[in-house]
């Protein structure tokens, strides 16, 4: 993703171009900043996308579990995040 450029585009029909190239700027920027952090189960219909995300975040900011996109899964992240008092 460093190297990518997201080239012209209108951020109010292309809203996904608009966020990666977010994501991009954020990971660059200076200064003090809240860390993003992830987490998916991999059996989300959107892991490709969550996988492109964790390569470029810090391993540490990463959490993937076994599941879907559902309930269960989001409350198994949620209780990790907790269990790792990232929520400061």
């Amino acid at each position: 993703m460093a190297r990518w450029n997201p080239g012209d585009y209108d951020a109010q029909k292309d809203w996904q171009r608009m966020l990666w190239h977010w994501l991009k700027d954020y990971n660059r920027q200076q200064g003090d900043h809240a860390p993003i952090y992830l987490g998916y189960g991999t059996d989300d219909p959107y892991v490709k996308g969550h996988s492109l995300l964790a390569a470029y975040l810090p391993p540490e900011q990463v959490i993937a579990v076994d599941g879907g996109h559902s309930f269960g899964t989001f409350k198994e992240i949620w209780e990790i995040f907790l269990d790792r008092d990232i929520l400061q």
